[in-house]
């Protein structure tokens, strides 16, 4: 049924009949969702020839191809459904499900990376019984493996991310939740990075590539002139102190920080460089005396996204206007917390509205929340700005589009992953000013005398594939205003 191999046009999968030997015509239908090398395609083909079936002689295949898009597999199983194809070939879990769904009468061969029982493609590996069978190759088994000896091979990588296709999602789920297990064992931070086509592949790398960019931009090239030290505190702020301390300690010569362990880096030296990015102002918090000339060791750039919390807030009551109950996500361990949540509080009595403040700090803490939500009858969820929570946007969006709560955030990663709503600046924006910052005081300039850059634009993202999925028409008035719409 789904097989195919991307090219520049785009090619659907058909059937063909051509007389066989004599035999009655014979239809093969071959359909396949993920770009692929040639070569299978020609393994296929090979195999076939084995058994004495020649494309082109004896035996005509027609492609369909899904492109990725796995909500066209329903639509392409019926069509070959149609034109009564004798064999139907299926590649991957969605569409095997798509074939199977659409006949029961039609033979179906499938390769899935899946266990074929678990998705309810057949009854028993050895016995699979009705129209279906195939080969499975348990690449979803295999997956923690693969973390272990990624982990082997770099034992001080502490944090490792994990790739997934979010409109695979039986198994996205089900290789995220095995991979997850075995992060634990080994004392992994493990971050779910989403990427359903491939220009999201650079968005998932995106923040790293941002600063690096920026360091080259000024000449630095990590591995050649300059070598970064990655720490991470995988979100519990209170161990940032003794990582600021250890950086001292090892006289390196600058610091870049985000806002809570800018503080930290503030507090253990007031000589080497520190570059930060914060979300707020940073003259308020105490970093620099002004923003024109930040004096002492810290420059950096400063986001709006702390001061525009509320308007995400008055954004979700557009798009949800008979929600009388909205919840609001706040990590307690934020040096914002209290601000944010004060300011959101506000916003939401002038709007009418009932705001719940919700806690997480850690990972685990996010199906408390969700299922607080429920509890709550809460009609939407605001995420507020956090560095934990934009480590973990992906999965904050995953997560409110699985359990059908109309969600907010700002960076579009949150979006893309099936958030219904971004709004903030561009996180690669600021990497990259980081990195240029940085590599400026590298050749000689002097934080104090560097000014402290400052998001101008702020980016409206909907994803309206989440908002028909969640039953919700897109006021024509907010539509206009999207800088990006996902479709």
């Amino acid at each position: 049924m789904a097989i195919g191999h991307k090219h520049q046009q785009p090619i659907t999968v058909g059937v063909a009949a051509l007389a066989c030997r004599g035999k009655e015509p014979l239809d093969l239908a071959l359909c396949k969702i993920f770009p692929t090398a040639i070569g299978r395609v020609a393994a296929f083909q090979q195999s076939l020839k084995e058994t004495d079936y020649v494309e082109g002689r004896n035996l005509t295949i027609e492609y369909r191809w899904a492109e990725g898009q796995y909500d066209r597999l329903p639509a392409l199983a019926a069509d070959l459904v149609r034109r009564q194809v004798t064999v139907m070939t299926a590649i991957g879990t969605p569409a095997a499900l798509a074939a199977k769904a659409a006949t029961a009468t039609i033979p179906i061969a499938f390769t899935t990376a899946d266990d074929p029982m678990k998705v309810g493609l057949v009854a028993s590996l050895n016995r699979p019984g009705g129209n279906i069978t195939g080969v499975t190759t348990l690449n979803v088994e295999l997956a923690p493996k693969l973390l272990e000896l990624l982990h082997e091979m770099v034992p001080n990588a502490t944090v490792i991310g994990l790739l997934v296709n979010p409109d695979n999602s039986a198994q996205a789920e089900s290789t995220t939740r095995e991979v997850q297990i075995a992060a634990r064992k080994f004392g992994i931070d493990l971050h779910i990075l989403n990427a359903g086509h491939e220009r999201e592949f650079d968005a998932a790398f995106a923040s790293l590539r941002a600063f690096r960019q920026g360091l080259k931009e000024i000449g630095h090239v990590e591995g050649q002139n300059v070598t970064i030290e990655y720490r991470w505190a995988h979100g519990q702020y209170d161990r940032m102190p003794a990582m600021a301390v250890e950086l001292v300690r090892d006289q390196v010569a600058v610091i870049v920080a985000d806002t809570p362990g800018v503080l930290a880096a503030k507090a253990a030296t007031a000589t080497i460089p520190i570059v930060f990015a914060v979300a707020g102002d940073p003259v308020t918090a105490g970093l620099v005396t002004s923003m024109n000339r930040p004096g002492g060791n810290l420059t950096g750039h400063a986001s709006l996204n702390v001061q525009i919390g509320p308007k995400r807030l008055e954004l979700l009551h557009e798009m949800v206007p008979a929600a009388v109950v909205i919840a609001m996500l706040v990590n307690p361990t934020n040096p914002n917390a209290a601000t944010i949540s004060s300011e959101a509080t506000a916003a939401a009595r002038i709007l009418g509205l009932q705001l719940h403040i919700l806690h997480a700090s850690t990972e685990r803490e996010f199906d408390v929340v969700f299922a607080d939500l429920a509890q709550l009858s809460a009609g939407g969820l605001v995420i507020s700005t956090d560095p934990f929570f934009t480590n973990h946007g992906e999965q904050l969006g995953a997560l409110a589009l699985r359990h059908a709560i109309p969600a907010i955030y700002q960076y579009p990663v949150f979006a893309g992953a099936g958030g219904l709503m971004s709004y903030g600046g561009s996180i690669t924006d600021n990497f990259r000013l980081l990195g240029g910052y940085t590599g400026r005081i590298l050749n000689g300039e002097k934080p104090a005398d560097l000014p402290v850059q400052q998001s101008a634009k702020i980016e409206l993202i909907i994803n309206l594939k989440t908002a028909k999925a969640l039953g919700l028409e897109v006021p024509p008035t907010l539509l206009a205003r999207a800088d990006e719409v996902i479709e």
